[in-house]
Formats: structure tokens, C-alpha cells, sequence
């Protein structure tokens, strides 16, 4: 192969439109204007949005390709109906309202990732899928202006691990059980984030046992620039519990013990202490090898 040295006739026609695209539509499925829609990456074909890991985003569905939005809006088992959807928007506040986002309720949400779980519905809790879009402007109650991502920019963030996979594993901190053998409350691990994430969950893994360790029970709870990360209800805390129990027998390395879910106060900036503390227990008897690693599932977070 060489440069070219006539005009490339080939490459002469291109869209005007960029975030405008036509796509065949999925055998069977019956699309609406201005529902939303994805590609799934089994059949290259698109579909309404969904909680499923296969389909990237592909905006809205404007009409047929063809302009016959009364029969070819439904695919059809060859695949020669197609539809003509369109990213790149700001779905606004305007004459509607803008768009009710599920889990949006202040202007603390702009900035936010919206996932959509099904044609029409917006939501801020992730979905295995990923987001549709991003929250621009709070309106009022859960009605939020919303930047709906184009199919190519869809893609990006699902090349560039935006999602599903910005969860990872972050070892906080490990502890020895010769520092639970007293019964008061203290402070086990401090350290300053340096990243923007939220914390999804928290669990201990024994990393030492001692089968001659017979009691022993301390409660721990996590706490963010000296907020205690809280748990179902939003008041009480995220406790994680380790016992003699945990770390008595062979057969317990290798078994994570996890903390309650946590459902508020779990978001992490940067400059933000992190500390793990004891409350009151029971101490441990032996002043062993025996031990825990603490760690946590956390979930990146643009900005800081």
C-alpha cells in the first residue's frame, strides 16, 4: 500500500451530523420516538436501555430511518429497519420540567453519573450498563437537566472503564489482634485520601489464626473527616465485627467477614481523613500472630 496520489473518492461523503446515527433494530423489538435506546454488542442491533452489561448507550430514538414510524419502528428479523438515534443532548428544564432522575434530590447531585434502567427511566444508582448520561443542573425534587452521552462518547466510557469497572478493592489498613486486647474504644488507622471515590463496602480478612485464642470480640466502624459512614436508616453506623471466631482455626483464612451495607456519608475527597476505630469489646486473650487486613470495595470518583 502507498499514500495516495489521486483524490480519494472513497473518503468524500461523511456525516454533517456526528452524534446522529442509523441503526438496525433488534428482531422484534418496537421502538418509540424519544425513548432510549443501545446498541447491544452481541448483535451490533439496538434496543431500549437496560440494566445489562452488553448494550452502550445509543441516545434517543428519533423516528425511522425511513420515515415510517408506523411499521419499520419495529425490527424485523432481517434487520433492514432502522432507526435513527440521536446523542449528544441537553435534555433541559424547559417546558417539562426536565428529566426525573431517581436518587437525585440536590444540587449536590450535578456532576453525577445517571444510568437509565429501561426506555425512559433515569436513575443515579449504578447498573451494570453504562450511564446514559450526566447530571447538568438540579431543578427541583428528583427533575434534573441531563447531558445525554452520544453513542461514540458511550463507547469511550465503556473502552476507558468508566463502567462498569471503576470498583476496585482498597486495602485500608491491617491490624493485629495484640492491639484488641484491651475492652476501650480506639483509633486502629488513619490516613488522607489523595483520590476522590465512595466507599460501597467494608471487610476484614483474616490474615493470621491461633487456635489457642478462646475469646475476644471488638465492633469496628469507619469513619470520613470524622464522620461515621453510616448504614441502613442513615443514622446508625457501618459496623464490622472481627471475633476470636474469625481467627481460631485454619480453616478461617481465607473467609472475609463483611460490614453492614452502607447506605450514606461514604464519599471520600481528597485531603479527607480516613479512620478506623474500636469501640468498647471484648479483648482478645492471646497476644498472637493472628490478625486482620481491612479492606473495602470503592467505587472512582471524577474531580476531588
Amino acid at each position: 500500500m502507498a499514500d495516495p496520489t489521486v483524490l480519494v473518492t472513497a473518503l468524500m461523503n461523511w456525516a454533517v451530523d456526528k452524534d446522529r446515527n442509523d441503526f438496525a433494530i433488534k428482531s422484534a423489538e418496537a421502538l418509540i420516538q424519544y425513548g432510549l435506546v443501545a446498541m447491544n454488542r452481541s448483535s451490533g442491533k439496538v434496543e431500549f436501555a437496560a440494566a445489562d452489561n452488553d448494550l452502550i448507550p445509543a441516545g434517543l430514538v428519533l423516528g425511522a430511518s425511513d420515515g415510517n414510524n408506523t411499521s419499520h419502528l419495529t425490527g424485523n428479523a432481517g434487520g433492514t429497519y432502522l432507526a435513527s438515534c440521536r446523542g449528544g443532548l441537553l435534555l433541559a428544564s424547559g417546558r417539562y420540567g426536565g428529566v426525573s432522575v431517581t436518587g437525585a434530590s440536590a444540587i449536590t447531585d450535578c456532576g453525577k453519573f445517571v444510568w437509565a434502567t429501561d426506555g425512559q427511566t433515569f436513575t443515579l444508582t449504578r447498573q451494570a450498563a453504562p450511564p446514559v448520561g450526566i447530571v447538568i443542573k438540579w431543578v427541583a425534587t428528583t427533575y434534573c437537566e441531563v447531558y445525554l452521552f452520544s453513542f461514540i462518547e458511550a463507547l469511550l466510557f465503556s473502552a476507558l472503564s468508566a463502567a462498569p469497572s471503576t470498583y476496585e478493592l482498597k486495602k485500608i489498613c491491617s491490624i493485629g489482634v495484640n492491639a484488641l486486647q484491651g475492652t476501650g474504644a480506639i483509633t486502629l488507622w488513619t490516613e488522607t485520601a489523595y483520590s476522590h471515590y465512595k466507599i460501597i463496602s467494608w471487610h476484614a480478612q483474616p490474615t493470621g489464626y491461633d487456635d489457642e485464642i478462646i475469646a475476644g470480640s471488638h465492633v469496628l466502624n469507619l469513619t470520613i473527616g470524622g464522620t461515621t459512614v453510616k448504614t441502613t436508616g442513615g443514622t446508625n453506623p457501618t459496623t464490622l465485627t472481627v471475633a476470636a471466631a474469625n481467627v481460631d482455626a485454619a480453616a478461617d483464612m481465607g473467609t472475609p467477614i463483611d460490614g453492614l451495607v452502607i447506605v450514606s456519608a461514604n464519599e471520600v475527597h481528597v485531603g479527607n481523613t480516613l479512620a478506623v476505630l474500636t469501640t468498647t469489646g471484648t479483648g482478645f486473650t492471646e497476644d498472637t500472630e493472628a490478625g486482620f487486613d481491612i479492606y473495602a470495595v470503592i467505587e472512582r470518583l471524577p474531580g476531588k
